[in-house]
């Protein structure tokens, strides 16, 4: 009888030991999964925080440059960091060059002036979708940026009288680029 308590024992004390393991290992168990989906949701939020602050390019149609002056009038999208962008089909890019002047009003009220010229003006690929090199007129390569932010930003809409000239400036096309 001595032996079989002592099995008996030994048995009761392994059952105890693995009964024990089995709660360990749900716990941990347990654990692993809910810090599992505590990083996942700390993950999710990071991502969709980021993604709110994204902006995305837009641009908007203008019309056609014909040579001499002319005036178009268009709504303020909503949006922020404004642009005005000169768009020349990739194929007339070497061909043609425009340069004038550029004046933004507000009904009646004159908001800003400036003058462009192509070759001046930082080339970028905001409307490559479209196959156009741009021309980015508030941009230029040797003088300072032009901001229309301050300008266009609590404004319904605005008239622009461009005086386009130089070569081959009917292939241009006058666009507004933004963020939204």
């Amino acid at each position: 009888m001595v032996c079989r308590t002592t099995f008996d024992l030994s048995v009761v004390a392994r059952e105890r030991r693995q009964r024990m393991h089995a709660r360990l290992q749900r716990i941990i168990g347990a654990s692993a999964w809910l810090v599992t989906c505590a990083i996942l949701i700390v993950s999710c939020a990071l991502i969709f925080q980021y993604m709110w602050r994204i902006k995305t390019p837009r641009y908007l149609l203008l019309g056609a440059l014909q040579p001499g002056v002319q005036e178009l009038a268009f709504e303020i999208p909503k949006g922020d960091h404004y642009h005005i962008v000169i768009g020349v089909p990739k194929s007339e890019h070497g061909k043609t060059q425009v340069y004038g002047i550029i004046s933004l009003k507000s009904g009646s009220n004159l908001i800003t002036e400036f003058n462009f010229d192509t070759a001046t003006c930082a080339e970028g690929n905001w409307l490559d979708r479209e196959n156009l090199t741009s021309f980015v007129v508030t941009l230029p390569r040797n003088g300072t940026q032009q901001t229309l932010d301050g300008w266009l930003a609590n404004r319904s809409s605005i008239s622009a009288n461009i005086e386009a000239n130089g070569t081959n400036v009917t292939v241009a096309s006058f666009w507004l680029y933004y963020l939204e």
